[in-house]
């Protein structure tokens, strides 16, 4: 299989057609394939807002990372939150079945 040869979190150019995004996550297929996901930050211009592209068909167009690290949120005592179990809420719809 071959390495990632892109970084994350960095602007780059589809070449075919112009194309561009922020690259948000990335797939390695068993056939030797890497894909990138690009994301239109802000308005889409390309009809939908996220698109896969091969490795090979994108170029950098900024060297600055725009998509922060998630930092984990802190409370008042400046300890990390625990993460939220989810679950039940007030808001759940009623059961539509009997």
């Amino acid at each position: 299989m071959t390495e990632f040869k892109l970084q994350l979190g960095l602007h780059y150019r589809e070449t075919i057609h112009g194309r561009k995004g922020v690259a948000t996550a990335r797939i390695q297929y068993l056939t030797g394939c890497n894909q990138y996901k690009l994301e239109k930050l802000g308005k889409s211009t390309f009809g939908v807002k996220v698109i896969w592209v091969d490795e090979a068909l994108l170029e950098l167009v900024e060297d600055v990372a725009t998509v922060a690290p998630v930092e984990a949120a802190v409370d008042g005592d400046g300890q990390p939150n625990p993460p939220d179990p989810g679950g039940p809420h007030d808001n759940m719809p009623p059961e539509r079945c009997p």
